[in-house]
């Protein structure tokens, strides 16, 4: 049994188990529940207060969070995403960013160059003047767009996209190919390059040539190309009267081209060398401070312009900042040029100049002909055909002995062609190709055209058959080009050839992926139309007679007055004299009275027109007179068969403003 409880208040006292004595509760006053209450309170507050912080760090995480993901995707992320590729190598949109900034550049230095040259040349020169500013806004203009903006922007813009990637991926399949072949360009062989083409343009003193020297007659060219003078070489200048005086006689006194002395051979210019690698490197960094001060005067220029022009209409001025320094010029010419560098030894590696053989077939000849022509009909027997031909060979064949005899080309085909385009042209043909395109804009048969390309200058050629008769032809020039072209085209050729197969060798990707146009299949193939060919070139339209003017005595005038109805302020009159049926002379009288002043004034007009056929004339005239003292007649005359004529005669009048309409319709008939 347990026992109770004590507690010492209870001094002795016990409690039974299970009971406990109540305290006593002190009693609670209005202040103390207030303070409470207050006390909760602010808890509550502190616990919102802390809640609504915490919310807005973590919204002002997330906005940063947001803000450094945007700036990272745009600044970082997004550049380095390939836009291109040529087997491993890719081109990111910050490359394409430096792509696009070295286009413009070197599409700068190529206007800068043009005016450079072509300046002094009002009409040439005047076509690329003033471009900088526009090519320098374009690009501060296309910097401020992403490159995503840009691919699907206006079709400039997407063309300009589309140029400048092909044009890389090209540059890198030719490089890789190089690469492949051993091929490399060095720095010194691109700057000396640079300095010998663009040098003379941009640095004057590389430019002046040696004083120009007079050769007399007797001077020679040794075969190792040095001018050995057996008489005197004087330096150009001025020649006094006297000495001009008796060079004119002497000119005057040469009836005769044959007169002349025979020429002198002259020497060919020898080129210019390419610089030494020292030298190169020296002048390309003062070639491009001269473009860029160009450059900049070119702005200057247009700066001062704008700003006249738009403080005068009361706008703000115009801020024309360079959008390019001297070494983005250098960048990238540099780049154009290693590509042009690197070209030129490819070539040179595929054709090497040891050993080529260049061909002595002529690319184009021009050739004088005599047609026997041979008319057959178009059904007749392959037997008929023959026969028409060899009734007409005999012939040929003799006017080709007679020309092989010294007989006179021109005067034989005048007189015994048959092709009347070339017949009174002496049998002149024109130049042609290979193809028989002929410069006159004809096209000769491939029979005519293999046999006049077998022949030597001068020589004339067995009767050649075609279907049109017998021809004798004679080539009086041939087209060859030189070795060295010949070693230039073989070198091209080779080079497209390599480079297609770089192409197909190579993986070129886009991304995204650019989808391929649908083709869509023709039902029938287009077929190459066969060429029309004709004998010989075209026919000139034969020029008209001029018909001949009747005398006066034999054909009688015709007079018709013309009666108008004439305005409160002026009286109009007009009389056309018709004679015969060509001439026609008409006489224009306006008299018209200023309401200003008591005087008249009379403006007096004649015209003659030479019309063709039956002289009916319509006319309607109206005479203005204007404010500025000038009588107009503004007038249409049609003339039955062949002519239409509108005619506006102006006639200075001292008459103020006064006006007087007048419309009439005659017809005038020539007996």
């Amino acid at each position: 049994m347990a026992e109770p409880t004590r507690t010492p208040s209870q001094k002795g006292r016990t409690t039974p188990a299970g009971k406990s004595r109540r305290k006593k509760q002190p009693v609670q006053t209005a202040s103390s529940r207030t303070t409470r209450r207050d006390l909760r309170k602010s808890q509550i507050e502190e616990r919102q207060q802390r809640l609504v912080t915490r919310t807005v760090a973590g919204v002002i995480v997330v906005v940063v969070l947001v803000l450094v993901s945007g700036i990272f995707y745009d600044q970082v992320w997004e550049p380095r995403q390939a836009i291109a590729q040529v087997n491993d190598e890719k081109l990111t949109q910050q490359e394409f960013r430096q792509e696009l900034r070295d286009t413009f550049a070197q599409e700068m230095v190529r206007n800068l160059q043009l005016v450079a040259m072509f300046g002094d040349n009002e009409q040439i020169g005047g076509q690329f003047t003033n471009l900088s500013p526009g090519i320098n806004e374009s690009l501060k203009q296309l910097q401020k767009r992403r490159f995503r903006d840009l691919r699907i922007g206006t079709d400039q813009e997407q063309s300009l996209v589309e140029q400048i990637i092909t044009d890389w991926q090209e540059a890198r399949i030719v490089v890789q190919g190089a690469a492949r072949l051993g091929i490399q360009v060095s720095e010194d062989e691109v700057l000396q390059q640079m300095a010998y083409e663009m040098g003379p343009v941009f640095l004057p003193s590389l430019s002046e040539s040696p004083p120009t020297t007079i050769l007399t007659p007797t001077d020679e060219l040794s075969p190792t190309g040095e001018i050995t003078t057996t008489g005197t070489v004087e330096e150009v200048g001025e020649a006094s009267e006297d000495e001009a005086d008796e060079a004119d006689e002497a000119a005057a006194a040469i009836t005769d081209l044959s007169d002349l002395p025979s020429p002198s051979p002259f020497p060919t210019a020898t080129p210019r060398p390419t610089p030494e690698a020292s030298a190169a490197r020296e002048q390309v960094p003062n070639i491009f401070d001269q473009i860029f001060t160009r450059y900049q005067a070119e702005l200057e220029t247009a700066r001062t312009q704008l700003q006249t022009s738009t403080q005068s209409e009361g706008s703000a001025d115009i801020n024309l900042s360079p959008a390019f320094t001297a070494s983005d010029f250098q960048q990238a010419m540099e780049k154009q040029y290693r590509q042009n560098v690197l070209r030129t030894s490819i070539e040179a590696h595929l054709v090497p100049e040891e050993g080529f053989e260049a061909r002595t077939e002529p690319d184009r000849v021009s050739a004088r002909q005599i047609l026997l022509a041979v008319d057959v009909p178009e059904d007749a027997t392959d037997e008929a055909r023959d026969a028409a031909y060899a009734e007409r060979k005999a012939e040929a064949e003799s006017l080709a002995e007679q020309l092989r005899g010294g007989a006179d080309f021109a005067e034989l085909a005048r007189e015994y062609s048959d092709d009347p385009g070339s017949r009174e042209n002496g049998g002149d043909v024109g130049y042609f190709d290979k193809e028989g395109d002929s410069s006159r804009g004809s096209t000769y048969d491939p029979n005519f055209v293999q046999a006049a390309l077998a022949l030597e200058e001068g020589q004339i050629s067995e009767p050649v058959r075609t279907p049109f008769g017998w021809h004798i032809i004679e080539v009086t020039e041939r087209q060859v080009p030189t070795r060295e072209e010949q070693l230039q085209t073989a070198r091209t050729e080779a080079f497209d050839e390599w480079l297609e197969h770089e192409r197909e060798a190579s993986t070129v990707r886009r991304f995204p992926a650019v989808s391929p146009t649908p083709t869509i299949p023709t039902e029938t193939p287009t077929l190459t139309a066969e060429p029309t060919y004709v004998p010989g070139p075209p026919t000139l339209p034969p020029t008209s007679a001029p018909v001949p003017t009747p005398a006066s005595t034999t054909t009688p005038a015709i007079t018709t007055t013309l009666t108008t109805t004439p305005s409160p302020t002026g009286v109009a009159g007009e009389t056309a004299v018709v004679t015969g049926t060509t001439t026609l002379t008409r006489t224009s009288t306006l008299t018209a009275t200023s309401e200003a002043a008591e005087t008249a004034e009379t403006a007096r007009t004649e015209e003659t027109v030479v019309v063709t056929g039956t002289a009916t004339l319509t006319r309607a005239p109206t005479p203005t007179l204007t404010a500025t003292g000038e009588a107009e007649t503004t007038e249409t005359a049609v003339v039955t068969g062949t002519v239409t004529l509108t005619r506006t005669t102006s006639t200075p009048s001292p008459v103020a403003t006064n006006t007087t309409d007048t419309t009439d319709t005659t017809t005038d008939e020539a007996p």
